[in-house]
C-alpha cells in the first residue's frame, strides 16, 4: 500500500471477531502499526466470521469478498475503512511455512 493509503488508515479502530470461538482483538493503526486497544473500546468496524474461515483467509484459499456474499464473512461500521484495512491486510506478506501445503498421509 503507499503511503497515503496507510495515512488513511492512522487512527482507524477495528475489532475481529471469530464468531464460533467468542474470541476478539481490537486494535488501532497508528503510525503504519498495529497497536492493542481495550476489549470495550469503541470502534470504526467489525470483522466477523468462524475461525476455519479466517484461517483460508490468511492462508490465501478463500476470497474475502466470496466470504462476505456468502455471509461467512460480515463488516459493520465504516464500509470504507473496512475495505481499506481488508486491502492492507491482503497485502501483507505471509510466511512461506504459513501458507505451504502440508503433505497428505497415505
Amino acid at each position: 500500500m503507499s503511503d497515503d493509503d496507510l495515512a488513511a488508515l492512522d487512527g482507524v479502530r477495528f475489532r475481529i471477531r471469530v464468531l464460533d470461538t467468542g474470541m476478539s482483538v481490537s486494535m488501532r493503526v497508528r503510525s503504519r502499526r498495529f497497536e492493542p486497544i481495550g476489549a470495550n473500546d469503541a470502534v470504526d468496524v467489525t470483522f466477523a466470521a468462524d475461525a476455519l474461515d479466517y484461517a483460508r483467509l490468511a492462508a490465501r484459499r478463500a476470497d474475502p469478498d466470496t466470504l462476505f456474499f456468502e455471509r461467512r464473512l460480515r463488516l459493520d461500521g465504516d464500509v470504507e475503512a473496512g475495505l481499506r484495512l481488508r486491502n492492507l491486510l491482503d497485502a501483507i506478506e505471509l510466511p512461506s511455512w504459513f501458507t505451504r501445503t502440508r503433505p497428505r498421509s497415505a
